[in-house]
């Protein structure tokens, strides 16, 4: 999306103006190219969260422009309570100036994950690993945050939804020994790391925040009653089948907000425990081609 239009004006008139917020249709526009809408309401990249008051939307720099600061003491409290050890972060402060203006270091955010108690200028790194030093872009580079970046892959993929509305690792609970420190570029992508920087994500962009457990909660009911009504009409109605399934693919789609609590409350719907097995097996093909729609989509539209 480099030439995307609102990203070349910007890049005519940055030096001057440092004018980021004119970038939210840019940093928004990934939500909907997609799937071919123009109605859409902008969402943080952080929580998932709808945000239509302009005053909230921030264009967040992931690396901060001022200096880098560790966790707070409520944060490392919390993340430790989960992990069980205390978070093996590097001490060394810097500020990424010469990332500033570089809107690849720019994440559409919302004021909960950002400002006060939320990430701002948080930005911990794994103990042991060196951070970057100017002017070396991130990509490529062996830089380790503890915090998941929603512009990888791989972190954005590394928490879940539970029927409560909580968010959760996806990985399972294994502690971090000294020899995976001293081995961090092997297991970097292991489950004891994945674990680590899942928590440091939830409590430093606030996922764990009451208002956005309700409601990812109200989502995640919501498909899971639209799967069962599907069970019910399937095979009787083709039109109220065709009008569910649409409904569903609304809801699990990146535009939608709390996208990932419906895209887990549909991964969860078992066909074997329907009342009826064989209409719920194909309840759950047609549940299946859906997502994988959705997804496909989305990686490909861009």
């Amino acid at each position: 999306m480099d030439s995307n239009v609102d990203l070349v004006t910007w890049h005519q008139t940055v030096d001057a103006k440092k004018d980021w917020k004119s970038l939210r249709s840019y940093l928004t526009a990934h939500l909907s190219v997609p799937h071919d809408i123009q109605d859409f309401n902008p969402k943080c990249w952080y929580t998932e969260m709808e945000q239509l008051d302009i005053n909230s939307q921030d264009v967040e720099h992931f690396r901060p422009k001022d200096f880098s600061k560790r966790l707070t003491t409520s944060h490392r409290t919390k993340i430790e309570r989960e992990i069980g050890y205390s978070v093996p972060e590097d001490l060394a402060q810097i500020r990424y100036t010469w990332l500033e203006l570089n809107h690849n270091n720019y994440r559409f955010t919302t004021a909960l994950s950002n400002r006060g108690g939320g990430k701002h200028s948080a930005f911990p790194v794994l103990t042991g690993t060196a951070r970057l030093i100017s002017p070396t872009l991130p990509t490529g580079t062996n830089e380790f945050p503890l915090l998941l970046d929603p512009t990888i892959e791989h972190d954005a993929n590394q928490l879940l939804v539970i029927p409560s509305g909580e968010i959760m690792p996806k990985a399972t609970k294994i502690v971090l020994t000294a020899n995976d420190l001293a081995n961090y570029q092997q297991v970097w992508y292991t489950e004891p790391i994945n674990f680590l920087r899942s928590w440091v994500s939830i409590f430093v962009y606030r996922l764990d925040n009451p208002h956005l457990i309700k409601g990812r909660k109200i989502v995640f009911s919501k498909v899971i009653n639209l799967t069962n009504e599907l069970e019910q009409v399937f095979g009787k109605s083709h039109d109220a089948t065709i009008f569910i399934c649409k409904e569903i693919q609304r809801l699990i789609s990146s535009f939608s907000q709390f996208a990932l609590a419906a895209r887990c409350a549909l991964l969860s719907y078992d066909g074997n425990n329907s009342s009826n097995v064989e209409t719920g097996k194909k309840v759950q093909q047609i549940l299946t081609r859906i997502y994988e729609n959705v997804i496909d989509r989305e990686k490909n539209a861009l």
